[in-house]
């Protein structure tokens, strides 16, 4: 019997869970799929559902009983050559499990390096120790960019047999998505999991240096991280703060109805958002870090300095300019031809059956 390659993701919901999902559907190996039984967005062909929850006191009882059953059951799998590779799409805290059990074996065994080092302000110690253990446990490893690549060997010294597969297009919507026509009352989006690093605070310092005459609508929607606090918006009536985990449904409907995605990062290895922005053909805001210039290239309105000042400008020039605002839609247009989910996992479908 032709043996499988296992696909695993733990991931519970977000873009991890959609670049796993989209990349697995499209898959042209043979192929087993693991995911958690408790996934948001599951995927629809899932061949084992695995107990494994959010929280701490579920995952250490799920990890004290449950993962040593996991782990019985992959030995004896493998014990009868049913796989010949792992495909893990992280982060979870059970990856490097999976994937030293794969080395053991001498098997083959591929990790989704997402971005390798944990962002500012989500500093999580037990979390980056699991994620640099399973860095180490893999033979190969897939970076969603050449950022992160590097990053992996500069800062943690980790060096092994990769691939670039960046993020393909996000879109909850049925359909082609819809390309607006420029707006002279636009509504700005700040969308997405609110943290530090995402530059919400440098966001609310620029409010007071913008010209709400101009903007129809400025929402800040997606659930605050614990250690941020909410902006003030009580003088600004244009200003919207949706604090919420954001449905699908929810997501797609902030997106649609907006002109323009901001995204004044303080760093970033590589955005989801950018792959809002291809998805929907939603021109952005962004700031030069990490990955953003090789994310959108000519797609997008780069902030020069990380200031209230020069973000307040970039917003005025980029919301002022009909004509500019068509060719960031054209040019988003291509970059979304080019990070189609067929054509990505075809790349890594190669790549699986090429790798030594």
């Amino acid at each position: 019997m032709r043996q499988k390659t296992l696909c695993i993701n733990l991931g519970y919901g977000g873009g991890c869970v959609y670049y796993a999902n989209n990349l697995i559907k499209y898959l042209t190996v043979r192929k087993e799929v693991w995911i958690s039984r408790y996934s948001e967005e599951p995927y629809e062909n899932a061949d084992r559902k695995l107990c494994v929850a959010g929280g701490l006191r579920s995952m250490l009882w799920q990890t004290l009983f449950v993962l040593p059953w996991y782990v019985l059951k992959l030995n004896v799998a493998l014990l009868m050559r049913r796989y010949d590779r792992l495909v893990v799409f992280g982060p979870h805290n059970w990856d490097c499990v999976f994937l030293f059990i794969f080395r053991i074996w001498r098997k083959k065994a591929y990790y989704v390096v997402h971005d390798g080092i944990m962002h500012a302000g989500e500093e999580d110690r037990l979390h980056q120790l699991l994620i640099t253990a399973g860095m180490r446990a893999a033979t190969h490893h897939i970076f969603l960019s050449r950022n992160v690549q590097k990053m992996a060997v500069r800062q943690l010294g980790i060096s092994r047999p990769s691939v670039i597969v960046p993020h393909g297009v996000i879109n909850y919507a049925s359909g082609a998505a819809e390309v607006r026509r420029f707006s002279d009352k636009p509504c700005l989006l700040m969308i997405g999991r609110i943290n530090y690093y995402k530059g919400i605070d440098l966001l609310e310092q620029t409010f007071p240096l913008l010209n709400f005459s101009e903007i129809g609508e400025l929402v800040i929607a997606g659930k605050f991280a614990a250690n941020i606090s909410r902006p003030d918006v009580s003088v600004y009536s244009k200003v919207t703060v949706v604090d919420k985990w954001l449905s699908p449904e929810e997501f797609d409907h902030y997106v649609r109805r907006c002109d323009f995605l901001l995204m004044p990062y303080l760093e970033a290895t590589q955005s989801g958002i950018a792959a809002v922005s291809a998805g929907y053909i939603k021109p952005a805001v962004v700031s030069r870090v990490g990955a953003m210039e090789e994310q959108f290239g000519s797609a997008a309105y780069y902030i020069p300095e990380l200031t209230p000042e020069s973000l307040a400008n970039t917003i005025h020039a980029a919301i002022s300019d009909p004509e500019e605002y068509i060719r960031k839609q054209e040019a988003i247009r291509h970059l979304s031809a080019e990070l189609s989910w067929p054509a990505l996992a075809g790349k890594l479908s190669d790549y699986l059956n090429s790798a030594q």
